[in-house]
């Protein structure tokens, strides 16, 4: 830009600022689990913080002295230039913390890898185990299975052998009480029509007697006899 005063080549400093913050955050967040690496974090943004700000002071310098190259800013390039350099050392520290921690955790990985397939070399034989002991259990267990349902199957036969003859002999016993109860209607009808007929017979028989005596041209007398004998001979 001062060469070709063409603010064109401004365009990556105006854009870096907040390309800047983004990255920083992302970076910050990655790192919030390491002390030693937020500190250095910390002192790099302050140096990045700087950079802007000698830039952004030359630039204002520059403009007002109409686009010539003044000892100052000759001063602030060469201020610019130690702060890039600062902020590439800064930048290479912290890179080769995270080097040497990734080597670190992926050593610590192989060993827990080791010990991952040492666990699962040591399952899959205690698992063979299991399986036939299973398999021996089982194949036991199916067997007495086997036995109690037969025996089972053989208590159920005699059970519904005893249920069937238990039902036969409940139908019997409802067949002779049916019979008994039909018989015992009878006797009771027989009675009744017993004692009910002697006393209608003597009744006619009075009604009869009662008639032959009395004078026959009383038509109340005869309608009476004659309702008397219709009803007796109705019950």
């Amino acid at each position: 830009y001062i060469i070709s005063r063409n603010k064109d080549f401004l365009e990556p400093y105006l854009n870096s600022q907040k390309r800047e913050d983004s990255i920083f955050k992302e970076t910050e967040k990655q790192v919030s689990d390491n002390p030693k690496q937020i500190l250095l974090l910390n002192d790099l943004k302050i140096n990045i913080d700087k950079k802007f700000l000698v830039i952004k002071s030359a630039l204002v310098s520059f403009n007002k002295n109409n686009l010539q190259l003044t000892p100052s800013l000759r001063d602030s390039l060469d201020i610019s230039k130690r702060l890039m350099d600062s902020i590439r050392a800064d930048i290479h520290h912290l890179q080769e913390i995270e080097r040497k921690m990734l080597q670190e955790r992926a050593a610590q990985l192989n060993k827990s890898t080791v010990a991952v397939y040492s666990i699962v070399l040591a399952s899959i034989i205690i698992s063979f185990f299991l399986v036939v002991f299973g398999f021996t259990s089982h194949q036991k267990e199916n067997d007495e299975k086997i036995k109690a349902e037969s025996k089972v199957k053989a208590y159920q036969d005699e059970l519904n052998k005893t249920i069937n003859e238990l039902r036969k002999a409940n139908e019997e016993l409802v067949l002779m009480r049916s019979q008994e109860k039909f018989d015992a209607t009878g006797r009771i009808a027989r009675t009744f029509a017993h004692e009910i007929r002697n006393p209608l017979t003597n009744i006619n028989l009075a009604t009869e007697q009662l008639s032959s005596e009395l004078p026959p041209d009383d038509e109340n007398t005869g309608f009476l006899f004659e309702l008397i004998n219709r009803n007796s001979s109705r019950i």
